[in-house]
């Protein structure tokens, strides 16, 4: 699961972007880091000739790159994924091709009529699909990647359905509200040069806070991290450097050791920094730190108990209330 969970967060960009490079991907640089895209997708330009109004030449190419797609495959941790049959064959087709992009303008260019504003409709079109999948999908999955890890502490096995928990909870649009709130702090620090680096630290824990908590506010989560990395930001800094040679062997095989190995023990290892941070300021009784309180993340719990927790929250959650009700925290559904 941690392999797993790692390899999905390089592949979305969230962590360990660059360990997917030598396996028919390239990093692109994004707003909040780097992305793992289709070498042949950002080579080719299909979508360059649909913002220049030039469809006919993005059509060609996309109709070209798709043929050409079905007589070679991408090799994925010695995982070959095929590009002839299936659903999923199709949508890497689609998606690698750029397809998509001229589906998606024909339908406004047939609605439209005029090709200057269907540039610009189609150029607004596909910056707020891309907002959405990176606030939404990217940006939280980094906190997903942080639950199953701290769950993979206490428990044995991780369930899938763990990745849905903030779905289970009905805090998805929460998580992702604290974290773009935590980014756009970064942001403007990152102008900074010094400052940014400095906060980078002074943020990490927010992830991990929302993770445990997801009901907890934007603002709260930011302050609580910032106490908690106190006087720890260049402890963690060293911890980060301790990695480094892993990281130079993972050059030296092409990334496979940094995916099957590396990555996933940088996760777990950051996940048991977090808990006995956690652990000191709970004994410290560090302002907000009653937020942290997700019991079943630190104590094993059987199937039973979680389960009867669960079917508690599930209830309360269903009840009409005036307020949103205060998420106690819950480890599994």
């Amino acid at each position: 699961m941690f392999v797993a969970a790692c390899a999905i967060a390089a592949f979305l960009g969230v962590q360990y972007a660059g360990t997917l490079a030598g396996y028919g991907f390239k990093t692109v640089a994004g707003e909040s880091g780097e992305f793992a895209v289709f070498e042949d997708f950002f080579e080719d330009g299909v979508f360059d000739h649909m913002i220049k109004g030039e469809p006919e030449k993005g059509e060609s190419l996309s109709n070209k790159l798709k043929e050409q797609s079905k007589n070679k495959s991408v090799n994925i941790s010695a995982l070959e994924l095929g590009r002839n049959k299936g659903a999923f064959a199709a949508l890497v087709n689609t998606y690698e091709s750029g397809s998509i992009y001229v589906t998606l303008w024909k339908s406004i260019d047939s609605m439209v009529g005029s090709r200057s504003m269907s540039v610009a409709i189609f150029i607004v079109i596909c910056l707020l699909v891309a907002a959405f999948v990176q606030f939404f999908v990217i940006d939280v999955f980094r906190a997903i990647l942080k639950r199953v890890a701290l769950e993979a502490r206490i428990y044995e096995s991780v369930p899938v359905r763990k990745f849905l928990f903030f779905v289970k909870c009905r805090r998805w649009f929460k998580v992702a509200i604290g974290l773009l709130y935590t980014q756009m702090f970064q942001f403007l620090w990152d102008l900074t040069i010094i400052g940014g680096m400095i906060k980078h630290y002074s943020y990490a824990l927010v992830p991990y806070i929302v993770a445990e908590n997801p009901d907890i506010s934007a603002k709260d989560a930011l302050n609580l991290s910032k106490r908690m990395m106190k006087g720890h930001k260049w402890e963690l800094f060293v911890f980060d450097l301790s990695f480094l040679g892993w990281q130079l062997l993972g050059i030296l095989t092409i990334g496979l050791l940094n995916v099957i190995y590396t990555n996933p023990y940088k996760e777990a290892a950051m996940a048991e920094y977090y808990a006995k941070l956690r652990e000191k300021v709970k004994t410290e009784k560090l302002d907000k730190s009653d937020l942290l309180n997700d019991e079943y993340l630190y104590a094993y719990a059987n199937e039973s108990i979680i389960n009867d927790e669960y079917e508690n929250e599930k209830k309360l959650f269903d009840m009409p209330m005036p307020a949103e009700p205060e998420y106690k925290g819950v480890s599994g559904f």
